[in-house]
């Protein structure tokens, strides 16, 4: 039944790691900062993960679909195209700040990082799978250990932090380049093979600013209609609910190699098994255990954070169906369908977010952020089993 290759196992074990090297952080990053900051800290990269998704056009995303169809000759134009919208969204980001009479230099550098940091490893995922899992393992555990160092030696401040954000991914893209003999240069492109780029890129963008409003707009919602102390606590809940997601995320990353070479239908199946089962035993263990878990790990002040993280498990359990199947859908050339569930889902999250927010704050954004996740899981799982396992595979 879980008919699983090594590639699958690699990746659960590394993303397992990288899920602990997250926790670990938020705790430090909770404890160091407290809940004000910390609700700011969440805040401010929440919204670099908004704005990274629009500059960087889900360029790697699409170059699933490209190697699908014409192999890995195509990743010199991608690699160029990653760069140039990453020097794109430095410009606009401070012409706006400028225009609008705000200081956004800081956001137009973070941005720019996490536009180049997120296409050149989505290139790396689809490229070799194994080899960019065992780079940002071996990256993330060196981070760890110097935001370990800051929080030991009482350091911690929120301008720290962020440029721990920074230089994370700036290593993890210069490894890339190397690891992978990625050498950034300049080619001439034809526009019409621009047109044809951009036009995949457009939908796979619209379908991950959609993914990315649903996972990240309650954060920025909660800032703006409630406070930073409602964010700091609600992050916490964010960060072990993920836990959860920990095995279809691993996979995910997986299905995105084997769909781009046209394998899919019994990896989908076993992957989401495998993702439900070990997941409960997962959900069952903090049932028993999460408020000594918290209360030990993060401080009686983070408690209420134990009654968020059980609301918002109740949604990750069909989202596993939309993790696990939206890679195939984007390298099979599915973006438009995605794109119509995803938006569905989206407009009910930030219209129930809206309403319930104001009356219950966190726990409203909670409760909105389930029942978005619940539609957008049931949909994906419908049209891939009626429509999607018909299709050459």
């Amino acid at each position: 039944m879980l008919n699983l290759n090594k590639k699958y196992y690699i990746a659960v074990v590394c993303k397992v790691i990288a899920v602990l090297v997250s926790f670990i952080s938020s705790v430090l990053i909770s404890r160091g900062l407290g809940v004000d900051l910390k609700g700011e800290y969440a805040y401010i990269t929440e919204l670099i993960e908004i704005l990274y998704v629009i500059f960087g056009m889900a360029l790697g995303q699409t170059y699933a679909t490209y190697k699908y169809l014409y192999g890995e000759k195509i990743r010199t134009i991608f690699i160029e195209l990653i760069f140039i919208h990453g020097f794109l969204a430095f410009l606009i980001c401070n012409l706006i700040g400028i225009l609008c009479g705000f200081n956004l230099f800081t956001i137009a550098v973070l941005t720019t990082i996490a536009v180049i940091w997120a296409n050149i490893t989505m290139v790396a995922v689809i490229d070799n799978s194994i080899k960019r899992n065992m780079i940002t393992t071996v990256i993330d555990l060196a981070g760890l250990l110097i935001l370990s160092a800051l929080f030991y030696l009482k350091i911690f401040t929120l301008e720290l932090v962020l440029i721990y954000y920074a230089v994370t991914k700036i290593v993890n893209i210069i490894i890339i380049l190397f690891a992978y003999s990625i050498k950034p240069s300049y080619i001439k492109i034809k526009f019409t093979e621009l047109i044809r780029i951009y036009k995949y890129c457009l939908i796979t963008m619209i379908v991950m600013l959609l993914i990315t409003i649903n996972y990240r707009v309650d954060i920025v919602m909660i800032r703006h209609l409630s406070s930073s102390s409602e964010v700091g606590i609600y992050s916490v809940a964010v960060t072990l609910s993920n836990i959860f997601l920990v095995i279809p995320d691993a996979f995910k990353e997986v299905l995105f190699e084997k769909a781009s070479n046209g394998e899919h239908k019994q990896d989908a199946y076993a992957s989401i098994t495998a993702s439900i089962v070990i997941s409960g035993i997962m959900i069952i263990g903090f049932l028993l255990f999460g408020k000594w878990f918290i209360s030990l790990f993060y401080g009686a002040e983070y408690g209420s954070s134990y009654n968020l993280t059980l609301i918002l498990w109740l949604g990750t359990v069909p989202l596993v169906f939309f993790k696990v199947l939206q890679p195939i859908y984007i390298s099979l050339g599915k973006q438009s369908i995605a794109a119509i569930y995803l938006g569905v889902s989206a407009v009910i999250n930030i219209l129930v977010n809206l309403s319930f927010i104001r009356r219950y704050n966190a726990v409203g954004a909670a409760w909105a952020t389930t029942i978005s996740y619940s539609i957008c899981g049931v949909l994906f799982l419908l049209y891939y089993k009626y429509n999607l396992l018909k299709l050459r595979t």
